[in-house]
């Protein structure tokens, strides 16, 4: 589909309203985009009107560019905007946009409709993190002048397990080690249950002695009952725990949406380490996303220097061992690594600039103030 950008405009679901925002202006919108993710094979739980319900609670104003046509939605984008002291307000793209199909056209119309956002809602600054390494889109933005950025919007490299394959499929591709220690757990009395919001406060005990062991500070209790909130609705957010002698040792929450369960946040009191809680938990997870018909299950995250060996055929470094990555890995699955994060400057003027300030602010508290903004979502 090709026109002018007004034509363009009509075409497109932007009817009525601010340039992207259909949240409170068109019936049905939300849901619509909500089933295009979860129906494509790359839609992400964080590109979803629940997320954008969970940010809005922290201070982001969520919008969404979508595109049709015939009726149908066939790309697409959520936008968290905020300001930000100093700079004005900003906004950011985690694992998006989403297109039904590949094409420079389609490309082209929707960085045109992702201009006019921007502007209209005045950003100053927008970051964009694609969802998966299509190299015509990553050689289009690079060509449209954004510049590859170190902030990481969401995790750059991650292992999934595919849960199509039998399950004694699905074992064979663990670690010996890995079966080992899961199994051992089961035999010596270790149970799984799944539980509801009722026993979020537990979840939040286990995960705040996490916190001080490995010395990192969590979300308050609040963001995971505001998150529970936004999407429990359709049964997307879950949480297990594993008992030992009717006591709860670890718990993790799970958000299932699409075609994958995303392992977002675990805890562990730090107790019965020989029993191997931990992987007996995973290994439950995975049984709980494969019965329930899911495609993936999803570590969430791994550094991306590992991924980066791992992809070009070389072995894990000796310093990943013994961490969180190691421990993802011995699951077997599929290593992921994504795209760089991107910046772009809608303002012609300020954007000549930024390219020459950027080497410098790179590093600037500014950019530090940026990057706690974002974590902190």
């Amino acid at each position: 589909m090709e026109g002018t950008l007004e034509e363009l405009q009509q075409k497109s679901a932007y009817q009525g309203g601010r340039v992207g925002d259909f949240d409170s202006r068109q019936k049905g919108e939300k849901e619509a985009w909500d089933e295009f993710l979860a129906n494509h094979a790359w839609g992400q739980h964080v590109q979803s009107s629940m997320w954008g319900d969970l940010k809005t609670l922290h201070g982001w104003q969520p919008h969404r560019i979508i595109l049709k046509e015939n009726g149908r939605i066939v790309a697409g984008a959520q936008i968290l905007l905020r300001d930000i002291s100093i700079i004005g307000k900003v906004g950011y793209i985690s694992k998006g946009p989403v297109f039904a199909y590949a094409g420079l056209k389609l490309y082209r119309r929707f960085f045109n409709h992702l201009i006019r956002a921007a502007k209209a809602n005045k950003a100053r600054l927008v970051l964009m993190q694609p969802v998966q390494n299509d190299a015509r889109f990553l050689e289009f933005i690079h060509d449209e002048g954004l510049l590859e950025s170190d902030f990481e919007l969401a995790p750059r490299a991650t292992v999934r397990v595919p849960l199509q394959p039998p399950i004694e499929d699905i074992l064979k591709g663990m670690k010996s080690h890995t079966r080992y220690q899961f199994r051992k757990g089961e035999r010596r009395g270790l149970t799984a249950r799944m539980a509801g919001k009722e026993e979020l406060k537990t979840f939040y005990r286990l995960l705040e002695q996490t916190a001080r062991r490995q010395d990192f500070s969590p979300y308050p209790l609040a963001y995971f009952e505001e998150m529970w909130g936004a999407f429990e609705k359709n049964g997307q957010i879950q949480l297990i725990f594993v008992d030992y002698e009717n006591e709860p040792v670890c718990a993790q929450l799970m958000i299932a949406f699409g075609n994958t369960v995303v392992a977002k946040n675990c805890g562990w009191t730090g107790e019965h380490r020989k029993l191997s809680p931990m992987y007996f938990m995973d290994w439950e997870s995975i049984k709980w996303a494969k019965e329930n018909g899911f495609a993936y299950y999803d570590f969430e995250g791994i550094k991306p220097e590992a991924a980066a060996e791992l992809k070009a055929g070389r072995p894990l470094p000796e310093k990943f061992h013994q961490t969180p990555t190691f421990y993802k890995l011995r699951f077997g699955g599929e290593v992921l690594l994504l795209p760089s994060a991107y910046e772009f400057v809608p303002n012609a003027f300020l954007r000549f600039c930024y390219k020459s300030l950027q080497p410098v602010l790179a590093n600037s508290s500014l950019a530090i103030k940026l990057r706690r903004r974002f974590a902190q979502g």
